[in-house]
């Protein structure tokens, strides 16, 4: 049944994805899928920089210095992720009410979009890191959407920081 298209079962895959990504950004809303994204950024931020204030703190009661920055981390990032999705829960109520909805659910589904592209730029980045490009699957070689996703993580890759371990101090 496949022969006959010029798309391999990767590409199919890289559609649905595409699909399902818009579809929640359609019915989540641009209000609420960013501030959704944007708790989640908040919470990680929140740990990156608070972890090097507190861990001494839970060192002090935990031995091991692996635990206890795990449990420090993870306590911040849930506290901190709690917090903000209870504000922006509230927010997005107040624009699902409004006479922006329809606006807000077109731009949601943008953004749905852009996340998936960046959701599957992320995926080869990490592939391509485990697979080379001369060990990689027929499947992934031959796809035609391939271009397009090497061009993204091209992009992607420049815009990112080379190096957060300046963020951190000491261990």
């Amino acid at each position: 049944m496949l022969e006959n298209l010029s798309i391999n079962l990767l590409d199919i895959g890289a559609l649905i994805v595409l699909f399902f990504g818009s579809l929640i950004g359609l019915v989540l809303g641009f209000v609420r899928a960013g501030l959704f994204v944007a708790s989640w950024l908040g919470a990680g931020l929140a740990t990156l920089f608070g972890l090097p204030s507190v861990r001494y703190f839970a060192r002090q009661h935990i031995e091991d210095k692996f635990f206890a920055d795990l449990c420090t981390g993870a306590t911040i990032f849930l506290l901190t992720l709690i917090a903000l999705f209870l504000l922006s829960s509230l927010v997005g109520g107040w624009v699902r009410d409004s006479r922006l909805n329809a606006l807000d659910r077109s731009l949601g589904m943008v953004a749905g979009t852009a996340t998936s592209v960046f959701l599957l730029t992320g995926a080869f980045m990490i592939m391509e890191n485990i697979l080379p490009g001369d060990k990689r699957l027929a499947i992934v070689k031959e796809a035609r959407s391939l271009p397009i996703v090497i061009a993204s993580a091209r992009f992607l890759s420049e815009a990112l920081p080379k190096n957060l371990e300046h963020l951190s101090t000491g261990s």
